[in-house]
This record gives structure tokens, C-alpha cells and sequence, in this order.
């Protein structure tokens, strides 16, 4: 079994990092924790499953709060009924976005399935499809440009609705022509900081690009407030300089990412420019 998520449907239970599944019948269960697949009785399954560390469940719900506290907007990619029978469906974005979640209505027609959902090539969920209509909450905590749904085996399945739990755009300060060079190549670390956020985890981007973001918020403030003449704007630049380079290795790791190649490179024209209006 691969190294991806595979259970059953739970109604109002999004699906995090450990899954816990119950593949019942009358004389034995199926539990599935990560990777390992037993099959025993109830009573032992019982055992095992309060066996399990409580740190999983903690697990879960650090989870669970990050989802809920980052700033996510919804993005609807099926709002009217799709069947899926042995082919795999392609959801584009239209744009690299950092994907928290999904959320799916989903039933198989005629008998059981399975649902393969993937992104990036990897598989994200393996999901048992039964004959109703179950809910389905998918962790993905990836960035992505599409979702994939590939049906893998038994009756046809239709999705009556998908929608995707995206991270925000940032918003920008705005600003019409630029009399200041500092304004503009401030503005332009902003915005390219922000695409950082919306294509990295926040520990990254706090870490290595927020700091970034404050200093040139700072040098635009100052700039567009008392113009490229003011004696203490050189000192904010030189600031923002040194705090852009304390980012070179993540920036360089970011650059043999084909999602954040370009947004990257952006990143080092910024600094470029930076440095030859210092100098």
C-alpha cells in the first residue's frame, strides 16, 4: 500500500495527517493507522485502536487549528452533478494556489468504488465510494495548478460537488505612478512576497519571507512619505538588502521548484535592483 491516505467516509470530519478507519462486518474489522493494513477481530481492533499513542490525535488537531486559522477562501471547481467511470478527471486552477483542502459530495452508481484523489502526481486520498451520498473532507496542504480525480475500480461515481479551500491572495498597498524608485522596487518586494504566500507553507514564508515583506513595507512607507531624498531611507534599504540575502539558501531551494521558480528568480531581480540603487 502506498504512502497515501486511504478510509472511508465520515460526515463533518475533515481528514488529517493519521486516519483511522473501520471497514466492518459481522466477524471482522479492517483497521487502517497510516501505512498498516490488520485484519483481526472487533475485540482485538478495539485494543488496538486504544493502543494507539495519544500524540496522533494531538497531531490531528494542530491540524485541524492551522486549517482553521490561515487565511483559506473557497474555490468551487464542480457545482452540477460530474460522473467519473474508469478515466481521470482534471480540475485546473488557472493559477498555482496553496491547497488546504477539498471538499466533495460523492456516491458510486451501481456498485462500490474507489476514488483516487491526486495532486502534483502524488496521490493525496484512496477513498472508499459507497452506494450514498457521503461527505468527504481531504486534506492536500500542497500548491498546486489543478486536482486530479482518477476512478480506480467498480461502479461509476459521481461528484455533486467539489470545492477547494485556498489559501488568499495578500493584498498590495495601491499606489499610482512612481515618482520614487524606492516606492516602486518596495511595492514590487510586497507583491512578490505575497505570491510567497500563497505558495508556501507559512512556517517558510514566516520564516524566510515575512521579514523580508516588513522591511520593504518599511522603505515604501518612508519613500512614498518624504521621496528617495531622505536620510534615513538609505539606512531602511540597506535594512531590507541584508535581510533579503539572509533568505539566498531557501530562495535557491525554491528555484528547483517548477511552481516557485518564477516567483523565485522574481525574488533575486528584486534584490538586484535593490543593490544598484544603493549603490
Amino acid at each position: 500500500m502506498n504512502n497515501h491516505q486511504m478510509y472511508q467516509p465520515q460526515k463533518n470530519r475533515p481528514v488529517s495527517l493519521l486516519v483511522l478507519v473501520f471497514a466492518c462486518s459481522p466477524a471482522s474489522t479492517t483497521l487502517f493507522a497510516g501505512d498498516r493494513g490488520v485484519e483481526t477481530d472487533n475485540n482485538q481492533a478495539t485494543l488496538q485502536l486504544e493502543s494507539l499513542h495519544t500524540t496522533a490525535f494531538e497531531s490531528i488537531a494542530t491540524n485541524e487549528s492551522v486549517l482553521e486559522s490561515s487565511q483559506t477562501e473557497p474555490l468551487t471547481l464542480i457545482s452540477t452533478p460530474t460522473t467519473i467511470a474508469n478515466r481521470t478527471l482534471s480540475l485546473p486552477l488557472n493559477d498555482w494556489r496553496v491547497i488546504q483542502s477539498v471538499s466533495m459530495d460523492v456516491e458510486a452508481i451501481g456498485s462500490d468504488a474507489r476514488l483516487e484523489v491526486i495532486v502534483n502526481g502524488e496521490i493525496k486520498a484512496s477513498l472508499f465510494i459507497p452506494g450514498h451520498d457521503p461527505y468527504y473532507l481531504v486534506t492536500i496542504a500542497d500548491a498546486a495548478r489543478s486536482i486530479e480525480l482518477r476512478h480506480v475500480s467498480g461502479g461509476r461515481i459521481k461528484v455533486s460537488s467539489l470545492v477547494a479551500n485556498v489559501q488568499r491572495k495578500a493584498p498590495v498597498p495601491h499606489h499610482g505612478a512612481f515618482s520614487s524608485k524606492a516606492a516602486q522596487i518596495g511595492i514590487e518586494i510586497i507583491r512578490n512576497s505575497n505570491d510567497f504566500a500563497s505558495l508556501t507553507s507559512r512556517y517558510d514564508f514566516e520564516r524566510h519571507i515575512s521579514p523580508v515583506k516588513i522591511r520593504a513595507g518599511r522603505v515604501y512607507a518612508k519613500a512614498t512619505a518624504s521621496g528617495d531624498a531622505d536620510s534615513e531611507l538609505n539606512q531602511l534599504m540597506s535594512e531590507l538588502l541584508t535581510q533579503m540575502a539572509s533568505s539566498t539558501n531557501f530562495i535557491e531551494q525554491c528555484m528547483m521548484k517548477d511552481q516557485l521558480f518564477i516567483i523565485a528568480t522574481k525574488f533575486l531581480e528584486n534584490q538586484y535592483k535593490l543593490d544598484e540603487l544603493l549603490n
